[in-house]
């Protein structure tokens, strides 16, 4: 057997021992890594689905899942960050007695949060150009200061012209603030904000890549839209600022939404959320009057604003919509662009389904998230079998985030009914108790029907083998 050179022999030798060093390199971190990272995760408050989810995860693709795990599942704010952004400073400024209160506004009390207040105003825009004009009245009334918080801000035609109007009113000696998402205005460029910024208009970014990605918080978004004007204005709802949102042409069809205009003793609530999320992003404190916000003269609406995130304990938003889920005596209608629930509030629909009850979920026939769109399947088809009746909207795109349970509640704002906007982003929702405003909210979701066709496709083997695998990434979607 002829016997190979020395030198090829030390060579072949050297690549061994790597390999063996190699292995034995990868067998020590397959073993070390899921032992460092389980314990985080059994100590992270989630849902039991995303906690198995992980734990497998981590267990069976650790070089895979550990990164991925410091990168984007973080839920809770590291100390250092908690002091920069505190639990929300929310005054207590409710106008209705605990006495008169119904069971959605104690228990939101109970759970740390403002009452509800009586003495207000609310503006519906159903459309893309009406949505535009209002949220221009809004920057155009002030007259002391003007706080944008939004998850998308493109410098398109539209987002252009509202830099300017913002610039245009910094000169007049305004204090405007705008804030924009990390990732959702990621294209928005310095270039852009320049002259608002040259103006004397302030300018952060909530949450940046670079900043989150480190501690675990990629994943944990802005995703509240509110303009508000001298404290006492609010524009919100579902909409960006950008073409696809808003619009002046009303022959150019916007996506379908819904945003309202607020004046009254509630907005007070959603400026104290504005000045949390700008400490939080900008290290700086904006100093405000808290005096609290009188009446308006023949306001009626009774309303109340609901926080929810990870700067919000015991997930508000989640626990009043399943409180008020199994309270349904009539109906559950919900409007959602992205439908990927929890599996305690499934269990609520199919229930109240199964009772009888008036179940509609209004939902895109195709969302911009293909993903989404295959992971809903199976959760759409148990309430379809349950009796709960599902709408695909064929509108334009449906970006509408809006519920009405029987006639004491409708929640409008900017939470879809996922387990991303109810766990992880920050969102911020107005809960309606007027009757005339339940109705109106009512009316916009039952004007979405005629534009929907009823029923869940029927798909094969193969696409429902795929809807579940999907479903077993909910948890992390």
């Amino acid at each position: 057997m002829q016997r190979l050179p020395i030198g090829q022999r030390s060579g072949l030798a050297a690549c061994m021992s790597i390999n063996i060093i190699w292995s034995y390199f990868l067998l020590i971190g397959a073993i070390l890594l899921p032992i460092v990272v389980l314990p985080d995760i059994l100590r992270t408050r989630r849902s039991p689905a995303a906690t198995m989810a992980w734990a497998l995860g981590v267990v069976l693709l650790p070089f895979l899942a550990v990164p991925l795990y410091f990168l984007i599942a973080g839920r809770t704010l590291p100390r250092h960050l908690r002091r920069r952004k505190q639990r929300l400073d929310l005054l207590r400024d409710a106008t209705v007695p605990v006495e008169q209160a119904n069971d959605i506004d104690r228990l939101l009390r109970k759970l740390g949060l403002p009452g509800a207040t009586s003495g207000n105003r609310i503006a519906w825009q159903n459309d893309g150009c009406s949505a535009y004009t209002a949220l221009l009245k809004v920057i155009d009334g002030a007259r002391h200061s003007i706080s944008i918080c939004v998850y998308i801000f493109e410098a398109d035609e539209i987002g252009q012209q509202v830099l300017d109007r913002l610039a245009a009113r910094a000169r007049e000696g305004l204090e405007v603030c705008l804030l924009v998402d990390g990732v959702g205005s990621l294209e928005l460029s310095e270039a852009s904000l320049a002259p608002l910024q040259a103006a004397g208009g302030k300018v952060a970014t909530f949450n940046r890549l670079i900043f989150g990605a480190p501690r675990g918080l990629a994943n944990l978004r802005n995703h509240r839209k509110v303009a508000i004007a001298d404290s006492h204005v609010v524009w919100s709802g579902g909409r960006n600022i950008s073409r696809d949102y808003l619009g002046t042409d009303p022959s150019r069809e916007c996506w379908t939404d819904l945003t309202f205009v607020i004046e009254g003793p509630a907005a007070r609530t959603y400026e104290q959320i504005f000045l949390s999320d700008w400490a939080f992003a900008s290290g700086k404190e904006l100093v405000r009057d808290r005096a609290p916000i009188p009446p308006i003269e023949g306001g009626d609406c009774v309303l109340q604003v609901v926080p929810s995130g990870p700067d919000v304990p015991d997930d508000p938003l989640f626990s009043l919509i399943l409180a008020a889920s199994y309270a349904a005596r009539k109906r559950i209608w919900i409007v959602t662009p992205y439908f990927v629930p929890d599996d305690s509030l499934q269990h609520a629909w199919v229930m109240a389904s199964r009772f009888g009850l008036d179940v509609r979920f209004v939902v895109p026939d195709h969302s911009d998230s293909r993903l989404v769109d295959v992971a809903r399947m199976d959760y759409l088809r148990q309430l379809q079998r349950a009796g709960a009746k599902i709408l695909r909207y064929r509108g334009a795109t449906l970006h509408m985030k809006a519920f009405v349970i029987d006639d004491f509640v409708a929640g409008v704002g900017s939470a879809n009914m996922d387990i991303r906007s109810l766990f992880l982003n920050f969102e911020a929702m107005t809960f309606v108790y007027s009757a005339g405003e339940i109705a109106a909210v009512a009316a916009t979701i039952e004007g979405l029907f005629a534009k929907s066709g009823e029923g869940v496709r029927p798909i094969g083997r193969y696409r429902g083998m795929l809807s579940g695998a999907a479903r077993l990434l909910a948890p992390l979607l």
